[in-house]
């Protein structure tokens, strides 16, 4: 049985090296870590002209971007697995809510992402965050992601920073769809559409329906018991890719 790799330091420095296929050079780079035993480890081959970004830069430009916005930013969690990364931050304050009988204060969110194997540039994925229950509402296509752009001077800080600001306007402009959801009765068809068109796995539909009968009858239910799942039984970049799912089918997919 092989013995299991573990990289638990996301900020450990990564370095390249050059390439060779039967003793001969080739025009590609690898990307090289060491795991938690100090042992270096390949995770990933890319063109020579990729610009690779460490993960501590990606986190302390992300972190000064945060910084120079209107809103204060806490970090929520990170995910790592020695080839991907991704940190998630919230506002401090909530910035918007969802509106009823209870009102539900809405944080905006974003996710710092960066890959040492060329799946995925340096950028922010920006998602709301409910207080209440801290459901995830992840939709790529709804809330907003953008690469950070690098320029011969350094990265465009306020190309970034005019990127949050839009992420937050798209969180304003959906509260009122989200609000809408709770004026919706649930009914069985809305359950099997969700079924059929979210990527909750089989195994997991017994837990939402278990978390449902916590939630209002209502559509928003409906949403947070799917979103309960994907944010705190669900891990890693499934839950990420679950979450998506969820908010684009339960609010659609265009902006």
């Amino acid at each position: 049985m092989s013995k299991q790799v573990s990289f638990s330091d996301p900020f450990v420095a990564a370095r390249i090296e050059k390439v060779s296929v039967a003793g001969s050079e080739i025009e590609k780079i690898g990307v090289v870590i060491p795991d938690d035993t100090g042992a270096d480890h390949c995770v990933g081959v890319l063109s020579k002209e990729y610009n690779l970004v460490q993960n501590s830069t990606a986190r302390d430009v992300a972190l000064d971007v945060m910084s120079r916005t209107e809103y204060r930013w806490k970090e929520m969690k990170t995910i790592w697995n020695g080839k991907q990364l991704i940190q998630s931050y919230v506002t401090e304050d909530s910035i918007t809510k969802i509106s009823g009988s209870n009102d539900h204060p809405l944080h905006a969110g974003v996710m710092i992402r960066n890959s040492y194997d060329g799946t995925g540039k340096f950028g922010f994925e920006f998602f709301a965050f409910n207080l209440v229950c801290h459901n995830q509402y992840i939709s790529r296509n709804r809330f907003g992601y953008f690469a950070f752009r690098h320029t011969d001077k350094g990265f465009d800080l306020d190309d970034a920073i005019t990127n949050v600001q839009k992420g937050s306007e798209r969180l304003l402009a959906i509260a009122p769809k989200i609000s809408e959801l709770r004026q919706q009765e649930l009914q069985s068809s809305n359950i099997i559409a969700a079924k059929q068109n979210t990527m909750i796995p089989q195994s997991k539909w017994g837990d939402v329906i278990d978390q449902l009968a916590k939630e209002e009858g209502t559509v928003f239910g409906l949403f947070q018991a799917m979103t309960f799942i994907a944010t705190h039984q669900l891990v890693g970049y499934t839950a990420i890719t679950i979450g998506d799912s969820i908010t684009s089918h339960i609010l659609g997919k265009d902006q």
